[in-house]
């Protein structure tokens, strides 16, 4: 039987406001009632939280530096025993994924200071010490006591312990069997708690959606346990990990905390509730100072700079507009420190800025998208290349493509005849983009990987951007088709825990919920096809992880009206205001805005199950088989 997931409290979505180390909830507590047969006969709650100085919080979001200690904690209990039988814990996980904006995942490597406790650690006692396990916690992260022991599990061996693999990595308390694994022996646990603690060494300064899975079950049986009753459930929140101007946190958003720096390059992060970053450094009356900015290619930043007494300096800086970028110079009318403010009107991301004594050479850059195509032959693949003026740069540029290794029977071209160059006028601060293809002969026997090279040139200057190519006919490509969800969209597997949606293999069991029952569904993953897009939506709502998927009206969602009514509904016709079904939670969520973005290439994925007339639940929300 299946557990219904109920929200009992929630952190508050105020502004910014202080963290204090060793007990800040950052997570909502959640609990799920264990059911057998219809009857409730236990609970489940847990609980993610933070020990970490100088950090800082709005909503769901966490701000500060690197290296954050976090631990998760997952309790149950057995409240009441079924009749002609002995209800017993017998597994308890907790499973974390980490990824970065762009979808990649936290390699395992990265991950320290890993340890686990359980409470009560005398399985035969049935006293509830969720206290006891709350000050075992405290010293967990006082690191004052001994821990009890938590082997390191080799992949894929079912003991307590923890354990990883390339996505993720988990906690896990089981009862055991006479082979050191998870098992069928009777322990009469009736009453459990197991916490998880883990420090994050990031990278780089990003976004990162910290997303945790947990999965309680209970056995049944005198002597043997046999599998009961199972709850799972899954939370998600972002830790944004700032180093503005190397400075190990967040840079001050006003005159007097600015963040001192000398002249030279630097990068920084805005993202949400942080908007401004403000710096301040030394100049020399008469001195020209030439600076840059250069945002997120979809973000809209601005600069302003202020004299010594905070005045604003008229006709330095301004605001480029999205995707722009701006270069510029002033003179300082006096000796002092100067202020420079960079803002956030619409987007987010990491943004780079310069501040330099003598004007700072125009210079371009290129990236291409996608940064991987899977083919099939017979079709053609669609890229594009985008060219960012950088420090006023207005060249032509001229774009050249390679395929490599050489084979006849895959070429590419920019829309003239393969092998041939095309140049583009690129505007000062702004940027052009080029759509290249790659075609690939209709040979059922052609499959291989493949480098695409695109060369850009001007004058002096080069740079050079790659995607990567893999044709095969036999490897489920796509032909031509609409997408559905995006990378790093979350699907929930049958045993509760989620994979970003490019993980999926054909086989996999899938979580379905039935809203005219009210109950779970496993369904397997018949076919799974990536395809590219010219276009997609981002839907934000007031919990949780955006559903970014293309426009597509084939696209179906279980969408409830202000009125009450629900209905599967096309995203094409989904309406701020509207509601998306949750069904981790079993509730609904308000949609707050719906972000469109037409152009460019995009990845997305397409799910096909045995079970077409299903949903799957990707970031937690019922998403439609595609018919």
């Amino acid at each position: 039987m299946i557990g219904i997931v109920l929200l009992i409290a929630i952190v508050s979505s105020s502004s910014f406001r202080p963290v204090r180390a060793t007990d800040y909830s950052v997570s909502t507590i959640t609990s799920a009632n264990l059911i057998d047969n219809s009857n409730i006969v236990g609970k489940a709650t847990s609980e993610t939280k933070l020990s970490q100085d100088a950090s800082y919080q709005n909503g769901m979001d966490i701000y500060g530096g690197n290296n954050p200690i976090i631990y998760t904690s997952l309790m149950a209990t057995v409240s009441q025993q079924p009749a002609l039988s002995n209800l017993d814990v017998k597994t308890e996980q907790t499973r974390i994924s980490v990824q970065d904006s762009s979808g990649s995942f936290l390699d395992f490597s990265r991950v320290g200071d890993i340890g686990m406790l359980d409470s009560p650690h005398d399985s035969s006692s049935q006293t509830v010490d969720w206290l006891n396990l709350l000050v075992d916690l405290y010293n967990f992260l006082a690191v004052t006591n001994g821990l009890p022991a938590s082997p390191n599990l080799p992949n894929g061996l079912t003991a307590t312990g923890w354990g990883s693999d390339s996505t993720s990595f988990w906690a896990k308390w089981c009862t055991a069997d006479l082979f050191g694994g998870c098992g069928v022996l009777v322990t009469y646990t009736t009453d459990k708690a197991i916490s998880f603690r883990y420090q994050l060494n990031f990278p780089k300064p990003d976004v990162y959606t910290i997303s945790i899975s947990t999965y309680v079950e209970l056995g049944v049986g005198i002597g043997l346990l046999t599998s009961c009753c199972t709850v799972g459930w899954s939370y998600s929140f972002k830790y944004v990990y700032e180093s503005d101007a190397n400075s190990g946190n967040d840079a001050g958003n006003s005159f007097s905390t600015a963040t001192g720096i000398s002249l030279g390059g630097y990068s920084g992060l805005l993202y949400g509730a942080d908007t401004v970053d403000m710096y301040k450094f030394d100049a020399t009356q008469g001195q020209t100072i030439y600076y840059n900015l250069i945002p997120p290619p979809s973000a809209d930043f601005g600069v302003a700079f202020y004299d010594p007494s905070w005045n604003l300096i008229s006709g330095a800086g301004g605001d480029p507009g999205t995707g722009h970028t701006l270069y510029g110079w002033f003179t300082p009318s006096s000796t002092g420190s100067y202020y420079e403010k960079i803002y956030l009107t619409s987007g987010t991301g990491t943004y780079s800025f310069a501040l330099s004594p003598s004007p700072i050479p125009p210079d371009f850059s290129i990236f291409t998208s996608p940064s991987y195509y899977c083919l099939t032959p017979g079709y053609q693949a669609r890229f594009s290349a985008t060219v960012k003026s950088i420090n006023g740069f207005s060249s032509p540029v001229t774009l050249s493509e390679t395929i490599s290794p050489s084979n006849p029977e895959v070429w590419g071209s920019f829309g003239n005849p393969p092998g041939n160059p095309v140049t583009l006028s690129v505007p000062a601060g702004g940027s052009t983009i080029a759509g290249f293809y790659a075609q690939a002969a209709g040979d059922i026997y052609l499959h291989g990987d493949f480098t695409i090279m695109i060369t850009a040139t001007s004058g002096l200057l080069r740079h050079v951007a790659s995607s990567a190519l893999h044709v095969d006919y036999f490897a489920g490509c796509p032909g031509p088709s609409g997408g559905s969800v995006a990378s790093g969209t979350l699907i929930t597997l049958a045993d509760y825990s989620q994979i970003p949606v490019q993980n999926l293999k054909v086989g996999d069991q899938l979580l379905s919920y039935d809203m005219t029952s009210g109950q779970y569904v496993n369904i397997t993953l018949t076919r799974f096809v990536t395809v590219q897009t010219d276009n997609l939506m981002i839907i934000h709502t007031a919990k949780g992880k955006p559903l970014i998927t293309d426009q597509n009206p084939a696209q179906k969602l279980e969408v409830m009206f202000p009125n009450g009514t629900w209905t599967e509904l096309s995203v094409t016709e989904l309406k701020v205001g509207d509601y998306l079904f949750d069904a981790s939670a079993q509730a609904w969520v308000l949609v707050t805005r719906i972000d469109y973005l037409n152009g460019g290439v995009h990845t997305m994925y397409d799910i096909y199950t045995n079970a077409p007339t299903l949903n799957y639940i990707a970031n937690n929300y019922l998403d439609y088989i595609k018919v």
